[in-house]
């Protein structure tokens, strides 16, 4: 078995109860990156509803049982799914797999509390209750950490802290004023996917923010932009415009000047740049772990080749492209934002929906915390030229002070500097 087969396995285990798969399979559905991984849990699903007396899994009987309902020509890909289900019905989970659940449970009970009580939902008699549950989910990560070897990763975890860090939203700001008020700052783990017309400015509304945020994470953090399209001259003046706030127009005039402000910034703050046109996974991923980025940029996303996906239809190698970039910003505590194309029906359209994404059918967009689409007029009025339309599609993440929930999935008119790059708010349109 190759590394993301053997680390499906450990989360297979955790679901051969059927209490275990009540509780955790929609954690381990988002984790899991391998065909015969996310086959299992598919059925799984159907096999606890359809045998509503079974508490457990006897791998044999699942095995005949499975082949009936999922016939696969491929005989190695049967093989490799039924060993996945005899080991993992035989061998205890990992402790490294429960404690990395353990910890996803506290998270989604304190950002859904603290969500409800921003928003006042919370029934008073009902506030000590949801506490309890979340006291109780912190010491039983305690326990998986006493039990574990090795406790070199074991965190002290302080509901109140963090809590009291949802709550009044510590993070990464954006530079659009607008997108802080709607889906507030972006924190490590987050998944942001932004879907554009062609032409329409996604690499330049990336730049916008990366050197915004790159100058919140000062000298110690660390930010990174895998790009695949033009060339690196390119992209490289866009960010040296934006991280400056200068047109090409005011370079040209004083290259010097420019030349001595670029060497200060880029000794005060880390932003990166990886071009390569045959971007991989495994690229993003040992230069992302190696840099030790906690800022990760990828543009296109869709253009991005995944380890073993050559026998893959389309639909199923962005499915596991999706899989693959909630595994990086889960495992490497990484925060990733992704650019992709809009499809076809997003041509001419200011406010962009979750159809018009490329692949809308696949996981990729289901495993995001936030969705933008970008859309402008194809026809724009006179001094509209570069008004550029930004729709929160998808906003999972949690209300803060910071935020407020009637633009929760807000709309947003904003202008693209030609000259700097640089995004700015000019209306709201909720």
């Amino acid at each position: 078995m190759d590394n993301d087969v053997i680390t499906d396995l450990n989360f297979i285990k955790l679901l051969m109860t059927r209490d275990g798969f009540k509780s955790d399979a929609h954690y381990v559905e988002r984790f899991v990156v391998s065909k015969p991984a996310h086959n299992i849990i598919r059925l799984l699903k159907k096999y606890y509803k359809s045998h509503p007396s079974k508490d457990h899994i006897d791998p044999q009987v699942f095995n005949t049982w499975a082949r009936t309902m999922d016939p696969i020509k491929d005989i190695n890909d049967l093989t490799l799914r039924e060993t996945m289900v005899l080991e993992a019905a035989n061998v205890a989970a990992d402790e490294s797999v429960t404690r990395r659940l353990a910890e996803l449970h506290l998270a989604r009970e304190l950002e859904t509390l603290a969500e409800d009580m921003v928003l006042g939902v919370v029934p008073e008699n009902k506030v000590d209750d949801r506490v309890d549950k979340i006291i109780s989910l912190s010491r039983s990560l305690q326990d998986c950490g006493e039990k574990g070897e090795d406790k070199s990763s074991l965190v002290e975890i302080d509901a109140d802290n963090i809590l009291d860090r949802l709550l009044v939203g510590d993070g990464l700001e954006w530079r659009l004023e607008s997108l802080n008020k709607s889906v507030g700052p972006v924190h490590p783990t987050d998944v942001v996917l932004i879907t554009k017309q062609p032409e329409t400015g996604g690499t330049s509304f990336l730049v916008s923010e990366f050197t915004y945020m790159a100058e919140q994470l000062g000298s110690d953090g660390k930010a990174i932009i895998f790009h695949n399209e033009e060339g690196a001259d390119k992209i490289g003046s866009r960010i040296i415009q934006s991280a400056l706030n200068i047109s090409s127009t005011e370079w040209l005039a004083d290259p010097q000047r420019v030349a001595s402000e670029w060497d200060k910034w880029k000794s005060a703050y880390n932003l990166h740049l990886y071009v390569d046109a045959d971007l991989t996974t495994d690229i993003i991923e040992k230069v992302t772990v190696e840099g030790e980025y906690s800022l990760v940029g990828i543009n296109v996303i869709e253009k991005v080749g995944l380890t073993a996906s050559s026998k893959m239809e389309e639909v199923e190698r962005l499915a596991n492209l999706g899989k693959w970039v909630r595994h990086l910003a889960t495992s490497k505590n990484v925060a990733v934002f992704l650019i992709t194309q809009a499809g076809a029906s997003a041509d001419d359209k200011r406010w962009l929906s979750q159809a018009d994404v490329y692949g809308s059918k696949t996981k990729m967009p289901s495993e995001s915390d936030i969705m933008l689409g970008i859309g402008r007029d194809h026809l724009p009025a006179p001094g509209q030229e570069n008004y550029r339309y930004i729709k929160v599609i998808r906003n999972k993440k949690p209300i803060t002070h910071r935020m407020q929930p009637e633009l929760k999935y807000g709309a947003f008119i904003t202008e693209m500097n030609l000259g700097t790059g640089r995004y700015r708010d000019v209306a709201t349109n909720s």
